[in-house]
């Protein structure tokens, strides 16, 4: 059991994150060449109606300044969880492959078994964007939570900022947990 804080963010991506920022991407379609081809293209679900704002590579950018962030304001965590959704064709930024970062479609279950572990400083990442080009049709809630064992109000005031900045607006709340985390 580790004592500490709780920090939760809980959003919504409204607007594109790098408004008129051009991004380079390699996204492709795959030919459809056969019946059969048209015929998968055709079972798929119809994409949602959530907006899209975002490339795999602006999901990337996104991640990754956040992460990059946390350091500068002097945040330091032992484990960082990131939903990251479908695998895509785009080359992972080195930020998102540094030790401490686990890439997962499932966050939720690795932060339960990280707190039983005993970990004290977590990040969680839990966006779920609707991708342009992928089958990732998310409806682009965005949950951001850190688990530290002492008081950072004033670094995650600068977090609430830059989500802010980057299109993301919702709300930050606060728990103390003086005798456990979990």
């Amino acid at each position: 059991m580790t004592h500490g804080y709780i920090y939760r963010f809980s959003g919504a991506l409204e607007s594109a994150p790098y408004p008129g920022r051009p991004v380079q991407t390699r996204n492709i379609m795959f030919p459809l060449l056969s019946a059969k081809d048209y015929a998968v293209e055709a079972a798929m679900d119809p994409a949602p109606d959530t907006r899209s704002f975002m490339l795999p590579t602006v999901n990337y950018l996104f991640l990754s300044e956040l992460i990059e962030t946390t350091a500068q304001i002097g945040l330091t965590f032992d484990l960082i969880l990131v939903r990251l959704p479908s695998p895509n064709l785009e080359p992972i930024p080195s930020t998102l492959l540094a030790s401490n970062v686990f890439l997962t479609l499932d966050a939720d279950h690795l932060l339960d078994l990280a707190q039983t572990r005993g970990r004290r400083r977590i990040l969680y990442i839990g966006g779920n964007f609707s991708l342009k080009y992928v089958n990732e049709f998310g409806d682009n809630s965005f949950d951001l939570s850190l688990f530290y064992d002492q008081n950072i109000g004033d670094a995650v005031a600068q977090l609430t900022t830059l989500l802010a900045q980057r299109g993301i607006n919702g709300a930050m709340s606060t728990d103390h947990h003086p005798h456990s985390l979990s």
